[in-house]
């Protein structure tokens, strides 16, 4: 974030300074969203479904669900495209995607919360450097938009794991079989502990990405001095922010999926469930599915991030006055 020089035939690298509206913010990142996990839902599955396919883990689990179907292609392996492959054969298009509904749901309220408000809460964290403040903000709003999307990535799990028919038939019975707020917010504190990892990791490596390849990557808008970023600039940081996210986010994730896949009672909270995976698997079990997650988190993150990009940039096209150089 750089300002114009008082020089008028200065250039100034970098983009201006946006004042858009948190609804604005918002929608951009839940529409970013809904555009990308309709192509990264198979992806997700196959990395659920490999997190859940732990011998030990299933022995634990075994009997102790009544009424859930359990009609899952065995996937097997680590290899994640044959897993695929294996699923579309046997269950066809619905078996890929499966949990979309649910999928999109949660992208939705997970990251318009976490992406929608993150410039804004940026703007206001203190911090002795940027990449602190992009840390912090990045993990407040990823701790926030886990809590409001845990209905959904609860119901989602079960729905790729074909425990369940539908989202609203899921939901329905978590509520009754576990309550409300225990049943649909079951697991939440995992989900936050993770996408608060994850999100900072995400965020704070694409902004200091963005900060290094702006100077390479920019290009000077038509009569003014001032350098807009580029799409390449996105598509670059984006990549690198993958990469990074699924190194620090991947253990999280599988200890995640354990908890809102177990019924109450199987584990003692989120230190214990990292126990029973680095016990059943060693520390490798902690990275069960991450070729999986990065063919799904990589593809997810570059699209996410820089069509969201996009959708900023068209909304300060339609409100000009919201969009100024400081």
């Amino acid at each position: 974030e750089h300002s114009q020089t008082m020089a008028p035939a200065a250039s100034t690298v970098g983009p201006a300074k946006h004042t858009r509206s948190l609804g604005v913010e918002v929608g951009a990142a839940a529409l970013a969203a809904t555009c990308v996990v309709t192509v990264t839902n198979p992806m997700e599955v196959v990395k659920t479904r490999l997190q859940l396919e732990d011998s030990k883990a299933a022995a634990r689990l075994s009997g102790s669900r009544s009424g859930a179907p359990t009609t899952t292609t065995p996937v097997g392996g680590q290899n994640p495209v044959a897993s695929l492959v294996r699923i579309a054969r046997s269950e066809g298009v619905r078996g890929v995607q499966a949990g979309l509904v649910a999928g999109i749901l949660y992208q939705q309220a997970m990251n318009g919360t976490r992406l929608g408000a993150y410039d804004t809460v940026k703007a206001v964290v203190p911090g002795p450097s940027e990449a602190v403040r992009s840390a912090v903000a990045a993990a407040a709003t990823g701790v926030a938009g886990a809590f409001v999307a845990s209905p959904f990535f609860r119901v989602k799990v079960r729905l790729q794991n074909r425990q369940e028919v539908g989202v609203a038939s899921g939901l329905h019975r978590i509520v009754k079989e576990e309550g409300l707020l225990q049943g649909l917010f079951r697991g939440a504190n995992a989900a936050m502990l993770r996408v608060a990892v994850g999100s900072a990791a995400q965020l704070s490596s694409y902004d200091a990405a963005k900060r290094r390849l702006r100077p390479v990557l920019t290009t000077t808008t038509t009569n003014s001095s001032h350098k807009e970023e580029s799409a390449s600039v996105h598509l670059a940081a984006s990549a690198v922010a993958s990469g990074v996210v699924v190194l620090v986010m991947n253990p999280f994730d599988c200890v995640s999926t354990r908890i809102y896949h177990a019924p109450k009672g199987v584990y003692a909270g989120i230190l214990d469930c990292f126990k029973v995976a680095v016990q059943t698997d060693g520390v490798r079990g902690l990275y069960r599915g991450a070729f999986a997650h990065y063919l799904r988190i990589g593809p997810h993150t570059v699209l996410t991030l820089t069509v969201w990009e996009q959708f900023k940039l068209l909304a300060d096209r339609f409100f000009p006055e919201r969009s100024r150089s400081s």
